[in-house]
């Protein structure tokens, strides 16, 4: 058998088909959505626009090959109906014979050109699917082969496997089920144009999800709008002659995590803590990245920087283990005078470090033997509050 071919090894069959400007809208916001993605998976590598589906999502591998989810978008009007059996595969009857712009057909395509790549065909609508088609899909989904299928997907199985087998290229029943098992619908059911809207404001919710300050709704708009234009202007982008090196295409042709990343106020500390589920490292990252931020906005020298967020961490690990063993009256107190230190007109590191001797002066004598600060965990502090400061002057 021949390897796999790669993305940037085939030419598509067509790149950018016919579409109404409102279609290719619901297209390039599904994108964007499916571009957040790339920052909660780390096997998600990329999204390409337009290169052999309507978008494919590359995801790396535990083999030396990556592997690909194809996604075909069709949109038509609510009154038309869900999509039906014979609609999606394209297994006309009455001798009228395979559809071959059928959109599981054009999936099969694809497969027979990458393969074991293909870890999933995904087909994307506004308007459902009936019933048939999804206790259909639900059947293929719950067993491991043909013989298990009930009686009524058995003669519908047995009917796509007979239009189909002179397009498999001469591969058996059980890969054309095993195929089936990895195609997948995502069916919401609305009128075009408030699924647009839906999936916009989808967009600019995510924006907001993936900010380390609270955006207002406009400014989210505007960061929205400009990673669709980015999507769009990937997506018609054409591409005439291969071989293409694969760095190549994905610069002219998919959408990176960087690629988002570059629209967002977001440090890359903070998309580190986003990208790793747990909420309270998120919080505390989040929170070092305001600190950053706000010492960079302070034309403090990136020397002190480091040592800045450094004093911040040490708090944060110190507190957390002592705080069922502190006063909390003790604790307001220093709080209180942390947050004093920074009311100061002259806040710079030097006078802050002082203001940090005075407190730990001040409260090391009231303080169990186990629970005493010192000057780096007090200024320490002090920076933890200035973060949280930075945090409510964005809200």
């Amino acid at each position: 058998m021949s390897r796999s071919k790669r993305l940037n090894e085939v030419l598509p069959r067509e790149q950018a088909g016919a579409r109404t400007p409102q279609q290719y809208d619901y297209q390039y916001c599904q994108v964007a959505n499916e571009c957040f993605g790339l920052f909660e998976s780390s096997d998600k590598l990329c999204v390409f626009c337009e290169w052999h589906d309507d978008f494919v999502t590359e995801h790396k591998s535990t083999s030396a090959v990556d592997i690909y989810a194809f996604h075909q978008v069709k949109t038509k009007a609510l009154n038309r109906g869900p999509w039906k059996l014979n609609e999606l595969f394209g297994a006309g009857g009455k001798g009228k014979g395979l559809k071959q712009d059928a959109a599981f057909f054009r999936m099969v395509q694809n497969y027979l050109v990458f393969k074991e790549q293909c870890r999933q065909f995904v087909f994307v609508t506004n308007t459902g699917i009936d019933a048939d088609l999804s206790a259909f899909l639900q059947d293929i989904s719950s067993n491991t082969s043909e013989a298990g299928l009930n009686a009524k997907s058995q003669k519908y199985f047995s009917k796509i496997w007979t239009e189909y087998q002179p397009h498999f290229n001469g591969g058996a029943i059980g890969d054309f089920f095993q195929l089936l098992k990895r195609f997948q619908i995502q069916a919401e059911t609305d009128h075009l144009g408030e699924h647009i809207k839906l999936l916009r404001s989808r967009v600019e919710d995510r924006v907001k999800e993936f900010c380390e300050i609270e955006l207002k709704r406009t400014h989210a708009e505007r960061i929205a709008t400009n990673i669709i234009e980015l999507i769009r202007k990937r997506s018609q982008h054409q591409i005439k002659t291969l071989p293409i090196h694969e760095d190549a295409l994905q610069t002219s042709k998919s959408i990176k995590a960087e690629d988002v990343f570059a629209f967002l106020p977001l440090s890359k500390d903070g998309l580190k803590a986003l990208q790793t589920g747990n909420q309270q490292i998120r919080d505390n990252i989040l929170a070092l990245s305001r600190l950053h931020r706000l010492c960079q906005d302070s034309k403090i020298p990136d020397s002190l920087i480091a040592d800045i967020c450094g004093f911040k961490v040490k708090w944060d690990l110190w507190i957390q283990e002592k705080k069922h063993d502190i006063d909390s009256a003790d604790l307001d107190s220093i709080k209180l005078e942390c947050i004093k230190a920074l009311s100061d007109n002259d806040t710079s590191f030097k006078t802050l470090g002082e203001r940090a001797q005075d407190i730990v002066k001040v409260f090391n004598p009231k303080l169990p033997g186990h629970t005493q600060v010192s000057d780096t965990l007090i200024l320490g502090f002090i920076f933890s509050i200035a973060s949280q400061m930075e945090r409510k002057s964005d809200d």
